[in-house]
């Protein structure tokens, strides 16, 4: 009898031959079986680690394939976390828009390449007029309305390569690349503007005050430049209305 394996046996081998005549004859039986069980033993014992070591090594990779996506998934989750978190630092809450910050991350690039490819651009300030009348009148919710939709009415007239963003308040801003008539656009907004008015009920009229400069590639302004003489365009329009 062979014990399988030797160490923490799970079964036994047994082996038995007819009694022989000859002594001789059966002692080498013995020897010869003894000698085949033990090889045999050996072999079933080397099968049996052999399977053990697989299976392990198969439930190891499967833990470890496991860890891995779990780790994956978890850095998918804060890496769109963060790029949430950054969208949200872009973002004006009230209006879906670009704010300051938003505004000049994305303006800049566009800014830059104008100058080094010698395109024009142009940027618009707007501001609303009679936001506070709105707020003391008729509460900061319908305040609140009419900024979104001078937002709406601002993003309905640009293209969607162009930047626009609230600046704070009742003010907005919006850079548009390659724009060779400023007051092309300008006319544009306006009947935006008008049609808008006449199509939505609201308890208000929406007027905005304009100023549009060219940013011509030979000058020597900023992008922030830029946006001071908007300002001041827009403060001179609506002094001429008001």
């Amino acid at each position: 009898m062979v014990a399988v394996p030797q160490s923490q046996p799970q079964a036994v081998l047994l082996a038995a031959c007819p009694a022989a005549s000859v002594l001789e004859i059966a002692q080498q039986q013995l020897a010869t079986l003894e000698t085949l069980l033990e090889l045999i033993a050996a072999t079933l014992g080397r099968i049996q680690i052999r399977s053990s070591l697989e299976q392990t090594v198969t439930l190891q990779c499967n833990q470890l394939t496991e860890k891995v996506q779990e780790h994956a998934d978890a850095l998918a989750r804060l890496d769109l976390a963060a790029r949430d978190m950054l969208s949200l630092s872009l973002t004006d809450v009230l209006t879906g828009l670009n704010n300051r910050r938003g505004f000049f991350t994305r303006a800049e690039p566009l800014f830059q390449l104008s100058r080094r490819q010698y395109r024009g651009s142009a940027v618009i300030y707007a501001d609303i007029d009679g936001l506070k009348q709105v707020n003391d009148t008729l509460g900061h919710m319908t305040g609140d309305q009419m900024i979104r939709d001078a937002a709406s009415m601002l993003r309905a007239s640009l293209r969607e390569t162009d930047v626009l963003a609230r600046m704070g308040g009742d003010e907005f801003v919006a850079y548009a690349l390659d724009e060779a008539e400023p007051h092309a656009l300008l006319s544009r907004l306006q009947q935006t503007l008008d049609a808008f008015n006449h199509l939505r009920q609201r308890p208000y009229q929406l007027s905005l005050s304009l100023g549009i400069v060219s940013c011509g590639p030979a000058a020597n302004v900023t992008l922030n430049d830029c946006i001071q003489q908007a300002d001041l365009a827009m403060y001179e329009h609506k002094r001429r209305l008001h």
